[in-house]
């Protein structure tokens, strides 16, 4: 890779670590071809992107935008997950590394905080933003419904007395 190839690289991974809300970190050894882009295609149904990088230049790009917490986790065969969507991006990972066991996920950083294995887990069962928000408009909703069938219900009531007086 030429100089100002390299150069470009660390600008990208600054971008991708600066805007960033979820970046997490993964050895894939012994993955085929076959297995990354299986994992890159259900990452990308959900916009999270999955990207190998070299660790010279990702350790640089992490401190030069501040995220020294990711510089111990690039040793060894390396590629970052990253997404503006953590809960997404975590729950796909942790899914994808219990159906393969050459995926081994290190940590990563959610908000310029260090986070292990476990708390990636812990990520990974929280709900979606889909499903939070699917679950506020439910409660939102709830009482405008339960006024309407308040409202409605002397109407009907009123109804069926005059149906019961009329088939009589």
């Amino acid at each position: 890779m030429l100089r100002s190839e390299k150069k470009q690289f660390v600008h990208d991974l600054e971008n991708v670590c600066r805007d960033s809300a979820g970046i997490f970190v993964v050895h894939y050894r012994g993955m085929t071809v076959f297995e990354i882009s299986k994992l890159k295609k259900s990452l990308k149904t959900k916009q999270v992107n999955f990207k190998v990088v070299k660790n010279t230049l990702v350790t640089i790009a992490a401190k030069n935008v501040g995220k020294e917490e990711l510089v111990s986790m690039f040793s060894g065969p390396v590629a970052i997950v990253y997404s503006s969507d953590v809960v997404s991006a975590a729950k796909l990972l942790d899914d994808f590394a219990k159906t393969n066991n050459k995926i081994k996920i290190v940590g990563g950083s959610v908000n310029g905080k260090f986070v292990g294995l476990e708390e990636v887990g812990e990520i990974a069962k929280l709900p979606s933003f889909d499903e939070i928000r699917a679950k506020l408009i439910a409660v939102i909703q709830a009482p405008a419904t339960k006024i309407a069938r308040v409202l409605s219900a002397p109407a009907e009531q009123v109804a069926r007395v005059i149906a019961a007086h009329a088939s009589k």
